[in-house]
């Protein structure tokens, strides 16, 4: 067990490092709001392990309390988030944090939905480090989760804004996503905090002017290099030479043949040659061209669209030590290689490209100031006037700051000061208005969202879809939904509708329930193609020309959830319909109040709140008494051929599978509604002006029912959600606790009923609550409440009912 920072790094790193001057400040003083350090000298570990330490190890318990207790890394690429992922595991797994009784998690968000069997949402009370891509968890801190469930968006938004720690980690690389993260750690500081919460801005290239929003206009703590870092260890990288020359190319077809001539002829054998542009097309023809030249170098292609498996093993072959007498190894890439990776190439080539991208590239070569007469190598674009994916004018800056350069020296330390100021283009700024308006997740009348894409990346980026590849049948009933070991990303081009037009590719239809032909592909698209279609190869990542056969991810891990049940659809409550047990009303909930009792106390959150939750999971289903479920869970029984169904209703789960025969029916209006009514009792136990709020956490636990409510389509002037005025729902006992039978009457709730005899309209109770708690505090506790139910519906008592 490590007792100090030093003895942590060296435990995580089996003893081969020492920490640097900056990272023990780091760990005595906490993360800094800005850390400038050159590209090199260990960014990643300092804020990973100075978090692990002051949460973990600092001897001062209250330095531990004051620690959030989720760290939660924002990558601008899915490479950079792989290579984090790999090296928190390897530091958890050597501190012996992975499998402890009270473990740090280590979760990855990137594409896809984690499997139901290591849901982070069941252990959101333990510590654990998040890594993921900025369009993923931005999305989810706006409530707008990207690939996610709009019914599950204000738990992921609640979580990730509060207890957590932000670091955001190659910014220059960001775009729209700086001034959104800046903008919410501003409303997130200026709401009372229920659990610590800080946010870190790190890179080698920091622009601190583009750091200024409207709301978070100044910078409080800055970290950099200290006197003893310039002067210590670290000195040899940051002084590491490298000659800078420009070599001309054709702007043709030869162009690649040219520039795969000249890697090959300047590589070194026993060393590592990179080879860096600025597409994807690009890189795989040079890489064709390289290796066509026959060379006896090992030749790895790297981009961003690989399976994760395959750009896996192929990172492992990249970073893998090489022989002094090998033949070396020769490397093509795009920008993906420019950050999270530490390789060490005698010569580098690369395309012009933004000052913060040469700066990054040129880190890459001589990195730890080893390699004699090391090269940076540097071309000008095709066609400087659109030089993709970047900027013109950026491109043309540095490529005069690169001539001025020619025939020098540079080194790490100083190279951003070395070019242009960085421009900075106008993002969409969050304001708390729009926060305002992200908190209701209902959609609007015609059905549409807030598109948060603005806020999340830059609307000229590429935009994506995920492709899975599967020995598909005629049958695609039975085809579970691909996870994140299957898929590859893809951009909307042309070349990808045409590819799907002609081949077998498919993507879910939630509303039909069934896979439907990718006839109309959009972005952020979860595809399923036949192996037959091609489109890929191992080498070569994501390829539309490619005919041949796809081979099948080494490691599938197909353990993910069927396709029709991975989102919650508006009309099935498959939370409680076709579960593997039965489980009675009382029994569950009891299970989630002591579920609740043990995530809120989990998170150390005030006593009074810890009773609100344990309250609010206690009566959370009372609703399901209502005839209306019970319909279904006897039908099941029937289906089930259990006679013993009458002894032991109301029921809470079922094992067989049917739909409510009353459309668009909510338990959770019925329990709200029971609980403004005859079983306001129940809340006696709570203060005042807890119960409102109470009551709201009841009917938001299903993501449904939350800032707004309104009939569905179709529905009778005085029905809401499959609630009638005038039903009743029955008497209710949870545990020792009678709740007395309840008439329900949803219009008064809506302002539209015929007798609404002025009650206040649920959206006025819910606005009521969020300027009181703001946004974060009033999801997060929603939050509790739901993994509670979860986790209870998980791990239920057994009651020895039929399996």
């Amino acid at each position: 067990m490590a007792t100090t920072y030093d003895e942590l790094v060296r435990l995580c790193t089996n003893g081969s490092t020492e920490p640097y001057d900056y990272q023990r400040r780091i760990a005595a003083e906490g993360l800094p709001e800005l850390l400038n350090i050159p590209t090199g000298a260990g960014k990643t570990m300092a804020v990973v392990l100075g978090w692990l330490y002051r949460r973990r190890f600092h001897p001062d318990l209250a330095v531990r309390a004051a620690t959030p207790h989720w760290l939660v890394i924002c990558q601008p690429m899915r490479t950079l988030v792989e290579q984090v992922r790999k090296n928190a595991e390897t530091w958890l797994n050597a501190a012996g944090l992975a499998d402890d009784v009270d473990p740090v998690n280590l979760f990855v968000f990137m594409g896809g939905e984690p499997t139901a069997e290591n849901d982070w949402r069941l252990q959101v009370h333990q510590d654990a480090i998040i890594v993921g891509t900025q369009d993923m968890l931005l999305s989810r801190a706006l409530n707008r989760g990207f690939g996610s469930s709009r019914f599950l968006w204000p738990v992921e938004f609640g979580v990730l804004n509060t207890g957590c720690h932000w670091v955001f980690d190659e910014v220059q690389l960001m775009g729209a996503g700086v001034p959104t993260g800046r903008q919410l750690a501003a409303f997130r500081a200026a709401f009372p905090a229920l659990l610590p919460q800080g946010s870190t801005w790190m890179s080698a290239t920091v622009d601190r002017g583009a750091l200024a929003t409207i709301d978070n206009p100044t910078i409080v703590t800055d970290f950099g290099l200290s006197e003893a870092d310039r002067t210590g260890p670290l000195r040899k990288r940051l002084t590491a030479p490298k000659l800078v020359s420009e070599i001309a190319l054709a702007v043709d077809a030869k162009r690649g043949r040219q520039l795969a001539a000249r890697v090959v002829e300047e590589h070194r054998p026993g060393t590592l040659t990179l080879a860096i542009v600025n597409t994807v097309a690009d890189a795989q023809a040079v890489h064709e061209a390289v290796v066509k030249a026959a060379p006896v170098a090992e030749v790895i292609l790297l981009h961003s669209r690989f399976r994760r498996g395959d750009r896996a093993r192929l990172v492992e072959r990249l970073i893998a030590p090489i022989g002094a007498d090998s033949p070396g190894r020769i490397c093509i890439s795009t920008q993906v290689i420019e950050a999270g990776m530490d390789l060490d190439a005698a010569i580098v080539f690369t395309e012009a490209a933004p000052w913060s991208s040469i700066v990054q590239r040129f880190g890459r070569c001589n990195r730890a100031g080893t390699t004699d007469d090391a090269k940076a190598l540097w071309f000008a674009p095709a066609k400087p006037d659109k030089p993709r994916p970047y900027e013109a004018e950026d491109v043309a800056e540095a490529t005069d700051a690169l001539r001025s350069l020619e025939g020098q020296t540079v080194q790490a330390d100083g190279l951003a000061e070395q070019g242009p100021a960085p421009r900075r283009p106008l993002h969409s700024v969050l304001r708390r208005r729009d926060l305002d308006n992200l908190f209701d997740t209902m959609p609007d009348i015609s059905g549409a969202d807030v598109d948060v894409t603005p806020f999340v990346r830059d609307l000229d980026d590429d935009r994506s879809v995920h492709i899975a590849w599967r020995d598909l049948g005629t049958d695609l009933s039975g085809e579970r939904a691909p996870n994140q070991a299957e898929l590859c990303p893809a951009p909307l081009s042309k070349a990808l509708s045409e590819w799907a037009k002609n081949n077998r590719v498919f993507r879910f239809d939630f509303l039909e329930r069934k896979w439907q032909p990718a006839t109309d592909i959009r972005p952020n698209q979860l595809l399923l193609a036949d192996l037959k279609a091609g489109g890929y190869t191992v080498e070569r990542g994501w390829d539309p020309s490619v005919r041949t056969a796809v081979p099948e991810p080494v490691d599938p891990d197909r353990d993910s959830i069927d396709a029709a049940e991975q989102l919650e659809t508006t009309e099935d409550d498959s939370a409680s319909i076709g579960q593997p047990v039965w489980v009675t009303l009382s029994t569950h909930l009891l299970d989630a109040e002591r579920h609740a009792r043990l995530v809120a106390e989990g998170f150390g959150i005030r006593n009074d709140l810890v009773e609100l939750v344990a309250t609010a999971a206690r009566l959370h289903d009372i609703g399901k008494a209502h005839p209306a479920f019970q319909d279904t869970m006897r039908r099941g029984a029937e289906a089930s051929h259990w006679n013993e169904f009458d002894d032991h209703a109301p029921m809470a789960k079922s094992r067989g599978r049917h739909k409510h025969k009353t459309k668009h029916f909510r338990h959770e209006l019925a329990s709200a509604l029971a609980l403004l009514g005859e079983a306001r009792p129940a809340l006696n136990g709570l203060p005042a002006h807890q119960r409102m709020l109470c009551v709201y956490l009841v009917a938001a636990h299903h993501g449904r029912i939350r800032a707004s409510l309104r009939s569905m389509p179709g529905e009778g002037p005085n029905v809401v959600f499959g609630v009638q005025d005038g039903d009743e729902l029955p008497s209710v006992r949870i545990g020792d606790l009678q709740l007395p039978h309840a008439g329900l009457r949803p219009t008064a709730l809506t302002g539209l009923g015929i007798d609404a005899d002025g009650s206040t309209p649920w959206h006025e109770h819910a606005n009521a609550l969020l300027d009181e708690l703001g946004p974060f505090t009033l999801a997060f506790l929603e939050a509790l409440v739901r993994v509670a139910d979860w986790r209870a519906s998980n791990d239920p008592t057994d009651e020895g009912f039929p399996r």
